[in-house]
């Protein structure tokens, strides 16, 4: 028997509520400045550290020029993906109500979890893709998986484990985003016998950590 998840309450309700358009606005300003945030930094840092240069505030070093740069953009690759990818417990919901959330985002997602079939894979046809197609009784979601080894985890578990669980029926946890094609990165896939992690959010923790640790270390030398 499938246990129940912690903090999952039944969201779902009939009445329509009213459109908070300054809601609207703040989301997206929101999500253009976290958006913007590397270009900016990308751009701004260099400026900032020639003009100190020049005042002579500090001597000029290219270690330190080029490790502060990837610092700081490293910094806001991982700002970027934690405001992508929210830790918080999402609620229980369906697919209708989450394709129909105003409020939904194509750079924050939206935290939920949902019930119901894997019915195919993401790309139809397509045998090695690593992606799924859901259903519940409201509609279909694709299902985006990432394993924590790029590549190989991926045609591991497209060639592994996706023909195992096509047809069952399934709890899935992650982060929904609106766009063109809205999609859904899986955190967790729960049948009644496991429960499968996925690993959507770690690469551009992964990506700004490594920039962070060269950035760091050429400060460093640089000093």
């Amino acid at each position: 028997m499938r246990r129940e998840w912690p903090g999952t309450r039944d969201t779902r309700s009939d009445a329509p509520g009213e459109v908070d358009r300054g809601r609207l606005w703040r989301n997206f300003a929101r999500d253009l400045g976290v958006l913007a945030l590397p270009m900016f930094l990308a751009v701004a840092f260099p400026l900032l550290y020639l003009g100190a240069v020049v005042a002579n505030v500090v001597a000029f070093s290219v270690f330190a020029l080029v490790g502060g740069w990837l610092l700081f953009v490293g910094l806001a690759m991982v700002a970027q993906t934690r405001y992508k990818y929210p830790g918080d417990e999402g609620e229980r919901t369906t697919v209708i109500e989450l394709l129909g959330n105003v409020y939904a985002s194509p750079v924050r997602g939206t935290r939920a979890k949902l019930e119901g079939t894997l019915i195919g894979r993401g790309t139809a046809g397509y045998r090695f893709s690593e992606d799924l197609m859901f259903q519940d009784e409201t509609g279909l979601m694709y299902l985006k998986y990432e394993h924590w080894l790029p590549f190989l985890g991926n045609f591991l578990f497209s060639i592994g484990r996706v023909p195992d669980l096509i047809g069952q029926d399934v709890r899935v946890g992650g982060w929904f985003l609106r766009g063109v094609s809205p999609w859904f990165g899986l955190r967790r896939l729960e049948t009644s016998e496991e429960e499968i992690k996925g690993f959507i959010h770690l690469g551009g923790y992964v990506a700004g950590g490594l920039l962070l640790a060269i950035g760091l270390v050429l400060v460093v030398v640089g000093l």
